[in-house]
């Protein structure tokens, strides 16, 4: 078993995960940070700031675990039935890993727009 490539495949998982956690608890304070989940939405006020990241986190933070376990079962199955094919296998496996990244913006989007609609204010309940 090659430990780097095994590395390599599970840190866009692993950050997911990270991510996930540490925005579900503490999203970034500073709006427009280097750092951060930023689109017009997101950007309106503080509120859409801070529902947006934990949105996000709580998607990633569930996502990110599966990722893991799903990519690494399949590094350890193809790896003792396919040695000679794990390469490319691998390099399927992380040129599909990055749009997890992307997929949860679809959501945030929704979420936010449902949430603050238009101006950025928190919609109220009639």
């Amino acid at each position: 078993m090659n430990y780097f490539q095994l590395f390599l495949m599970l840190l866009i998982p692993l950050c997911l995960s990270l991510f996930g956690l540490k925005w579900k608890n503490n999203p970034p304070k500073v709006m427009g940070s280097a750092i951060g989940y930023r689109s017009r939405r997101s950007l309106y006020s503080p509120q859409s700031w801070e529902y947006a990241h934990r949105f996000m986190g709580r998607i990633w933070s569930v996502e990110g675990p599966l990722v893991t376990i799903v990519s690494l079962a399949l590094y350890l199955y193809l790896n003792s039935a396919m040695p000679d094919k794990i390469m490319n296998i691998m390099t399927i496996i992380m040129l599909i890993q990055p749009a997890l990244f992307f997929i949860p913006i679809i959501f945030v989007e929704q979420a936010l727009e449902q949430k603050f609609p238009g101006s950025g204010k928190k919609r109220k309940r009639r």
